[in-house]
């Protein structure tokens, strides 16, 4: 009895990590598509003169609100999880600390990719950026 419940804790951790790293790659094709259709609008931006402290804030405001539909699925989820009586049991020790806790671990995760992504946009040149392409 003792080893199947340690062999199904170990599958249900399993099922949350996949889980956390679905929503990782989700969230990191969130942001690219995001990044890819406002490179050129930073481009203008930079070309403007407006200072690049005012655009990576912006940027960062920008990918944050591009995580809300990862964030609303995420709140789906959980709550089927929560209501539901046959899937209740599967996860109890995923409480309201710990939910809070995803929810952190996804903000650090779209803050690092906006950082990973500024430093990407502002070590192009602004005639690189408009034009398109990628400057090797």
């Amino acid at each position: 009895q003792r080893i199947l419940s340690i062999i199904e804790a170990i599958f249900l951790i399993g099922i949350w990590l996949v889980a956390i790293i679905f929503l990782c790659f989700f969230l990191s094709l969130c942001m690219s598509k995001n990044v890819d259709t406002l490179r050129k609008d930073v481009g203008i931006l930079r070309s403007m003169g407006i200072k690049n402290n005012a655009i990576r804030v912006s940027m960062y405001s920008i990918m944050a609100l591009s995580a809300i539909p990862a964030l609303i699925f995420f709140a789906v989820v959980a709550f089927a999880v929560y209501t539901s009586p046959t899937l209740n049991p599967m996860v109890p020790f995923i409480h309201a600390p710990h939910y809070a806790l995803i929810v952190l671990g996804m903000f650090i995760i779209v803050m690092r990719l906006a950082g990973k992504n500024n430093k990407r946009i502002f070590k192009q040149s602004v005639r690189k950026t408009l034009r398109g392409g990628n400057e090797e």
